[in-house]
């Protein structure tokens, strides 16, 4: 299939806490957890809700290198019309979606402006990732009185991403993130 552009608008917390005494000690690593909402147009997902793990080491004041582990789950839209099968709609009025889940490995490169005794630091952010997608088999009524059964066999995509936001801290350790960006998977 062709890759998808998704628009991605996210609420990202982070915080640092208690990895190893080492890590925490040193002060310049972030941990944190993440959750967002990416939006799309629906070809071929949309819904897609992204929960995870995000860890940043400071090369500098405002420059960090880092890796995330995200879960994200979607729909997959009307599977049927990717390999050219017509649904009955007269028997079932709504479109047949997949239930999708991948698992999300990304590693990035972040700048940010600004310091973290400030309450807003505008930054941005590029990285390459690997996901792993599993899709739910999906069945249903074709046009002509037989029934469709398909089974998505997605593999592994390759995810570049770019983002931009504006980040509040609450104080040196903790913080939100909103932000805008865009994945490039390879569905």
């Amino acid at each position: 299939m062709k890759p998808n552009r998704l628009a991605v608008i996210s609420a990202l917390l982070t915080t640092s806490v208690p990895v190893a005494g080492a890590l925490v000690a040193d002060g310049n690593w972030q941990v944190g957890a993440r959750t967002g909402i990416l939006l799309s147009g629906g070809k071929p997902a949309n819904d897609i809700t992204l929960t995870g793990v995000s860890a940043k080491y400071g090369l500098s004041d405002n420059t960090y290198v880092g890796a995330s582990i995200d879960q994200l789950s979607f729909d997959f839209e009307r599977p049927w019309q990717v390999v050219g099968v017509q649904q009955d709609k007269a028997v079932k009025p709504k479109d047949i979606d997949a239930k999708a889940r991948s698992t999300l490995f990304r590693v990035f490169y972040e700048r940010d402006y600004g310091k973290s005794d400030q309450s807003w630091n505008p930054y941005w952010n590029a990285g390459i990732g690997f996901a792993s997608v599993n899709v739910d088999s999906v069945t249903g009524p074709v046009v002509g009185g037989s029934t469709f059964n398909i089974a998505t066999d997605s593999g592994t995509e390759i995810v570049p991403s770019l983002g931009a936001g504006i980040r509040y801290n609450f104080t040196r350790q903790f913080a939100a993130d909103l932000g805008l960006g865009e994945l490039a998977p390879e569905i």
